[in-house]
This record gives structure tokens, sequence and C-alpha cells, in this order.
């Protein structure tokens, strides 16, 4: 027999133990258990008074700082806009240059003699006359048309491959029609200028016909480029996808065209100027596209691309500033309202404010 330690009765050893049930902890007692004390109440006053001195200050910090930064945003697509207009008037002054080139290369005298005479004479002369141009392709056809000889000024010979006028071109029968005239065609994948002048003798007869000729590559773009200041691209055709062809990179490498976006196709199809933001080379830029015209139709777009880097640094200062801001008035608020807090937590809050 054995001794119950609990009643000092004897039970039998064979017995079952009892059976002692386990104390359950409720999931509410648990969670009550775990729950933050309650905050006092100058605690409570503290976060109130902060909450008060912050939030007018936020919002009138961001107010500000999104007034700055759209001002910023408005001056960079009017300074977009203005070299959009400066670049396009540059471009085009190349063009009229050209266009000068040819008019005064056909009023030499010794290139009029030179078209009836043999192909060394006239290859004499037009190498005479290259060394006192920059970098153009010469070529020289006669009264009827045919083509006698040609030159590239400068050393870019590998420049204007391709690049050739033939006899049947529109150009050269308007210069057989005694017409000056200066276009811009696409050819292959950039655009040329093409300028025609008649070559005539004393007497205004029709001896022959000058055409010269200049691509609106890379080069034209980094001449352009060094009397903007900004990077221009210039895109052969209004398609979309269409690349064009930019400025050279600080170090002398070509630089990668950006595609013709499709939406500002459509809208440089509606000979309208267009303005978008684009990353280029993890660079942000502000893009103007403007339509390169040419006896009334749209060949090609020119482009300019003004570096964001200037406002991306504005707003990341703004937001700088409005975070130390921030930081420094809730530490301001939070050591100007621990004493009133305290003070209402321990005299009550009709001590505090007698009127309230």
């Amino acid at each position: 027999m054995a001794t119950d330690d609990a009643s000092g009765r004897e039970r039998d050893a064979t017995s079952p133990l009892p059976v002692i049930s386990p104390v359950l902890v409720r999931p509410a007692a648990r969670r009550a258990r775990l729950r933050m004390p309650p905050l006092r109440l100058r605690h409570k006053l503290g976060v109130s008074l902060v909450i008060t001195a912050l939030l007018p200050l936020l919002v009138a910090s961001w107010v500000a700082v999104s007034v700055v930064l759209r001002m910023l945003n408005q001056g960079l697509h009017e300074q977009t806009d203005r070299q959009l207009h400066v670049g396009l008037n540059l471009l085009l002054r190349n063009v009229e240059e050209v266009g000068a080139e040819a008019v005064r290369l056909a009023s030499d005298p010794e290139l009029g003699k030179a078209v009836d005479g043999d192909a060394d004479g006239l290859r004499r002369v037009l190498a005479r006359l290259g060394r006192q141009l920059p970098s153009r392709l010469i070529q020289v056809a006669n009264e009827e048309g045919v083509l006698l000889g040609s030159r590239v000024a400068g050393n870019a010979i590998g420049r204007f491959d391709g690049l050739e006028v033939k006899g049947s071109n529109p150009i050269v029968e308007a210069g057989r029609k005694y017409e000056r005239r200066v276009v811009i065609a696409p050819v292959g994948d950039q655009l040329v200028v093409r300028a025609v002048a008649p070559l005539t003798d004393d007497s205004a007869s029709l001896r022959g016909v000058v055409i010269m000729s200049l691509p609106l590559d890379s080069a034209v773009a980094a001449g352009v480029k060094a009397q903007l200041g900004t990077d221009v691209l210039v895109f052969s055709g209004v398609e979309p996808g269409t690349v064009g062809t930019s400025t050279l990179d600080p170090v002398g490498r070509s630089a990668i065209g950006l595609p013709l976006p499709a939406d500002v196709a459509r809208e440089i199809k509606r000979s309208r100027s267009v303005f978008r933001s684009a990353t280029i080379d993890d660079h942000e830029y502000a893009l103007g596209f403007a339509p390169i015209r040419t006896a009334g139709e749209i060949v090609g777009v020119f482009a300019v691309a003004v570096d964001r880097a200037n406002l991306g640094a504005a707003r990341a200062m703004a937001t700088r500033s409005l975070s130390l801001g921030a930081a420094g008035a809730f530490v301001f608020a939070l050591s100007r309202s621990a004493r009133p807090a305290r003070s209402c937590s321990r005299w009550g809050w009709r001590a505090c404010c007698p009127g309230g």
C-alpha cells in the first residue's frame, strides 16, 4: 500500500495516478501580456504637440519644393525650346553655305573653260578649287547633263562614298534650267545637302553645271554642337525607330544614336515640335524634336538633347534639405513639448490651460 501525500490516505500501489489537467493560456490573455503598456498622459500630449508643430512645416516645405521643381522643369523646357530653334538655324546655315559655295565655284572662269577642255585640265582646276573649300563633294557636268568629273575637298574621302549624283538626278536638270537650288535629300541612312549652280560664259550661255554635296553626319552635328553647346541629333526620315546621327562623346567615340519614338514621329509628320525626356548612357536628357523640311516636304528630324543633371541635383538637394529640416523640426518640437506635457500631466489640464 502507498500513501497519498495530498490526503494522507492510503491507496493501492496498482491504482493509476491521478490525472492533473494542464493550465491553458487563452490567446486573449497571451496578447494582453504582450501588449505595450498604455502611454501616459504626458507622452500623449508630447506626441500631439510634436505632430501639431511638425505637420504644417512638412506641408509648407513640400509645397515649396514642388513649386521650385515645377519652375525648374518649366525653365528647362524653355531652354530646350530655345536650343532647338537656335540649333535648327545653325544647321540651316550650313545648308546655305553649301549653296553659296556652289555659286562661287560656278563663277570661276577657269572652271568654265575647263569644261570644254580635256579631263586632265578639269581635274587640275578642281584640285585647285578644292583646296579653298571645306570638306565637300564637287561634281561637274556639261550642258547636256553628262558628268565630266568629281573631286572631294578635304581628306575625309570615305565620308562621301555612295553620295555621287547621277546624270538623271532632278537637281542636275534644275541646273540645266539656270536654276540655283539647294535641297536636303535622304540618301541611304543619312541626309545629304545637294546644291546646284549653272556654269555660264560671258554671254550667259550655259556651259555646264556644278553640283556640291555634304552629308549631315556626325561631323556636321559636332560643328553645330560646338556653336550651340548642346548635343544634337539628325534623323534621316520620320519613320519610327529611325536611328539618329549624333555628336561625338568627349573622348571622340561615336555616341549611340537614339531611335525616333513612334509618338514623336506622329507629331513630326504633323509639322509639330515635340519635347520628351529620355535616358541615354545613364544620363537624363530633355529632348526637343523639330522637322527638317525641303521644298515643303519633311525629309528628316533635328533634335537637341539638354542634360538634366542640374535639375536632378536640384531635386536631390531639395529632398535632402526637406529631410534635414523635418528632422530638425522634430527634435525642436520634441524638446519644446516635453516640459509643457510634463506640467500638464503633473498639475492637470486646467492648470496648464486655465481658459480651456
